[in-house]
C-alpha cells in the first residue's frame, strides 16, 4: 500500500453549537460540488454588537466593519472597536458605512449623518465649509484627479482634503437629495438628484432635465455599486428600474420584469446582472434578457448580485424567506443555504478576500463561507489510518495514513 500524510485544512465554528462544517444545501438549481465551511462571529467573540451595517476589506488587509455599536478593525483574530470617545466630532456609536479612497483613507460615516476620516492610525472628523455634518450618505464618487464627491440627502459635498464644499439647489442643482455622482470619459461630471439631472459646467452647475427619480439602489451602504459606464459612454443605473444615461438623456430601459429592481453588477465578460425584490435575478447579455426566476432557477425570489470571484463565479445573495448564496457559472446555478446558521433576513453585504473567503456582513453578526481544501502529500510506504487526530492553533487538522 500507499502511504500518505493528509494535511486538511479546516475552519471550525466556534460557539455554543461547536464545529460544524456545512455542505451546499440542493436547490433548483442543483449542489455545489465542494463542502463549505462555515464561521460565525458575534458579541461573544468581541463584536460591540451583532447587527453590522457595512463590511469592507482596506488595502492592507484589515476587515472593517460599521456596526451598531461602532467601527470594528478585525485581523482575522482580535476585533478592535472604536466608539463615538474615540472618533473626534461623533455624537453616536452607530456607524453606517465606509468608503476607502485610492489613497488608503477610510472615510467612515454615521446613521445621523456625521462622519470622519481615518488616516495613519489617526480619526479626524469631517465636515462642510460651514462647520455642519455632511449628513446621510446617499453616493460616494473618487474622480481622477482624488477629488471625493458625497452625495447626501442634504446637498453634494467636494472633498480636497477632511473639509467639504457643499453644492445645493442655490447652486444650480435640481434637488439636493443626490442619488448617483459619475464623471464619464468625456471628463464631463453628471449628477443625478431626486428630481433629475445636472453636469458640472465650467465651476458650476446647470439642470440638464427635470423629473423625478426613484431612490436608487446604490444608495448608501451599496453606494459603491449600482452604476456602470458601457464601452458606448452610456450609463447605467440601478433604482426600481434601470435607467440609462447618455449624452445629457436620461431614460428608463426595459427589463421585461414587473418586479422593482435593486442592485446592478457588471461582469468581466460585460453582462449585466439585476436584482429584484421578489422576481429572481435578471442578466442583459447579447442583446437579450435571461431571467432566473424564483423555484425554477434560484431557491429564492428577493435576491441581488453580490460580487465576481476570482474564478468568474458570480455569487448572489438572498436575505428574505430563506438566507443563503446561490453561484452561478456558465449555465449551472448551485446554491448554499445559510438560514439554519444566520436565520432570515439578514444579509446585508459580501466581499471576498484575497485568499477566496467570502465574508458575509449579517444582522446577526460577521461570517465566512469558504470551500473544503484538501491536499494529498506523498510520504513513502504506510498502512492503515493513524488516531487521534491533531489539531494545530490555527485551525489545521493533520491526519496520518
Amino acid at each position: 500500500m500507499r502511504a500518505c500524510l493528509v494535511l486538511i485544512s479546516l475552519l471550525l465554528v466556534v460557539g455554543s453549537s461547536g464545529a460544524q462544517l456545512v455542505r451546499a444545501q440542493e436547490g433548483p438549481g442543483g449542489m455545489l460540488e465542494d463542502a463549505y465551511l462555515v464561521r460565525l462571529w458575534t458579541t461573544a467573540e468581541g463584536l460591540p454588537v451583532n447587527h453590522i451595517m457595512d463590511v469592507h476589506q482596506s488595502q492592507d488587509g484589515y476587515l472593517w466593519l460599521a456596526t451598531g455599536g461602532g467601527v470594528v478593525r478585525f485581523d482575522g483574530q482580535v476585533f478592535d472597536v472604536f466608539r463615538r470617545e474615540d472618533i473626534p466630532g461623533w455624537t453616536t456609536s452607530f456607524a453606517s458605512a465606509i468608503y476607502e479612497d485610492r489613497s488608503g483613507r477610510l472615510w467612515l460615516t454615521t446613521d445621523n449623518g456625521e462622519m470622519a476620516r481615518y488616516t495613519d492610525g489617526v480619526f479626524e472628523p469631517v465636515t462642510d465649509e460651514r462647520g455642519h455634518d455632511p449628513g446621510r450618505v446617499e453616493s460616494w464618487y473618487e474622480d481622477a484627479d482624488g477629488v471625493l464627491w458625497v452625495g447626501t440627502e442634504t446637498g453634494l459635498l467636494r472633498f480636497q482634503g477632511s473639509q467639504g464644499r457643499r453644492y445645493t439647489r442655490e447652486d444650480g442643482l435640481p434637488a439636493d437629495t443626490i442619488r448617483v455622482v459619475h464623471r464619464d470619459r468625456q471628463g464631463t461630471l453628471w449628477v443625478l438628484t431626486s428630481r433629475g439631472l445636472a453636469r458640472w459646467t465650467d465651476g458650476a452647475f446647470r439642470a440638464e432635465a427635470i423629473q423625478p427619480v426613484p431612490r436608487c439602489a446604490n444608495h448608501g451602504v451599496h453606494a459603491r455599486r449600482g452604476v456602470y459606464e458601457g464601452p458606448d459612454g452610456a450609463l447605467w443605473i440601478s433604482c426600481d428600474r434601470l435607467l440609462r444615461l447618455y449624452q445629457g438623456r436620461l431614460t428608463p430601459f426595459d427589463t421585461g420584469s414587473s418586479s422593482p429592481l435593486n442592485r446592478l453588477l457588471v461582469d468581466r465578460q460585460g453582462a449585466f446582472w439585476v436584482g429584484t425584490v421578489d422576481g429572481g435575478l435578471l442578466r442583459w447579455q447579447h442583446g437579450e434578457w435571461t431571467h432566473y426566476r424564483p423555484g425554477e432557477h434560484l431557491p429564492w425570489a428577493r435576491v441581488w448580485p453580490a460580487l465576481e470571484d476570482t474564478q468568474g463565479g458570480l455569487w448572489v445573495a438572498a436575505s428574505r424567506n430563506g438566507s443563503g448564496l446561490a453561484r452561478i457559472r456558465g449555465d449551472t446555478v448551485q446554491s448554499v443555504a445559510l438560514s439554519e446558521h444566520i436565520g432570515n433576513d439578514v444579509i446585508v453585504d459580501v466581499i471576498q478576500d484575497a485568499e477566496g473567503t467570502l465574508w458575509i456582513a449579517t444582522d446577526v453578526g460577521l461570517a465566512s463561507l469558504r470551500p473544503r481544501r484538501v491536499r494529498t502529500l506523498d510520504k513513502g510506504p504506510g498502512g492503515a489510518i493513524l488516531f487521534p487526530l491533531y489539531q494545530h492553533d490555527d485551525g489545521t487538522v493533520w491526519a496520518g495514513t
